[in-house]
């Protein structure tokens, strides 16, 4: 066989196995599992999965559920790339019916309590009040969704630390490492600032929503310019408490926000969680970022 036969079967053994490679990374962060063809090289918690993975010419910005033993463990939300543009993103909870969420965040007993006359109602989307969530086991910082009169999306969480009884006269204790919003901008979730054709609508409102609504809140931010400076400034900026949610009003520029929020008046949970997103402006001529 001579020298040319021989580059050429390797070049294309080197492809195929660059494309099984790639397809089976694809096919297991799609269904929600780690990848074992890429590394990490850059984790986000300290979970043992989350993180920045790459592969020859593709990589994935992964959360997950890898070190806690119930619910669902494993990759939680994904999002894929081929040669640096995103390709494709999921979030594991859209797969789930609102019983199977119910489930997960109060537990199989939890559902129903009529022994204290306290129900939830799954069809009219009812919550638990507030002497309901005395009884819940959070046992995991809860996430973040942050709303608009367009769109909708889930914050990444960042440095946490949270703790829970485990009813047994113990408590576990999780907490989580990340490095500063600012350095993150390559897996930021973005809100995208749409313009209203409603005068009764206000584009720059948005709305924060978790499963358990935290006790306090603190929401600062910082200018797009002030990417990869993590001694930059920030600006507090002021929040709205409702019965259900907290409100901000957002800057009508590109900016980063970091959202602080703490649970404390349940006997059975605790905790200090991190979130941040950041914004995009677009005009009634553009487009919103996908």
């Amino acid at each position: 066989m001579n020298k040319k036969k021989m580059i050429v079967i390797g070049i294309v053994c080197f492809v195929a196995l660059w494309i099984i490679a790639g397809v089976t990374d694809f096919a297991l962060v799609y269904n929600f599992k780690r990848p074992i063809c890429s590394i990490i090289v850059e984790p986000t918690y300290d979970d043992g999965g989350s993180g920045h993975y790459v592969g020859l010419g593709y990589s994935f910005d992964i959360e997950g559920n890898f070190v806690t033993e119930d619910g669902h463990r494993g990759v939680t939300s994904y999002r894929g790339y081929i040669l640096g543009k995103e390709v494709c993103r999921g979030f594991w909870e859209e797969m789930l019916t609102e019983d199977d969420k119910n489930k997960l965040i109060y537990g199989d007993d939890l559902l129903n309590f009529e022994d204290n006359e306290i129900s939830i109602n799954q069809e009219n989307g009812e919550k638990l009040d507030n002497t309901a969530n005395d009884d819940i086991v959070i046992s995991e910082p809860p996430t973040l969704t942050v709303a608009s009169w367009k769109e909708s999306i889930k914050a990444l969480k960042g440095t946490s630390s949270w703790q829970y009884d485990n009813g047994d006269g113990t408590i576990t204790a999780i907490n989580s490492d990340s490095v500063h919003p600012l350095e993150v901008k390559k897996r930021m979730p973005i809100l995208n600032l749409v313009p209203s054709p409603l005068s009764s609508v206000d584009p720059l409102l948005a709305t924060f929503h978790w499963d358990v609504m935290p006790d306090t809140v603190l929401v600062r931010c910082w200018s797009e310019k002030n990417w990869e400076n993590i001694d930059a400034k920030s600006e507090e900026v002021e929040i709205t408490k409702g019965n259900e949610n907290f409100t901000i009003e957002l800057n009508y520029e590109n900016y980063i926000y970091e959202v602080i929020a703490n649970w404390n008046s349940s006997d059975k949970y605790s905790g200090t969680v991190r979130y941040s997103f950041c914004t995009i402006k677009c005009d009634e001529h553009s487009q919103p970022i996908e």
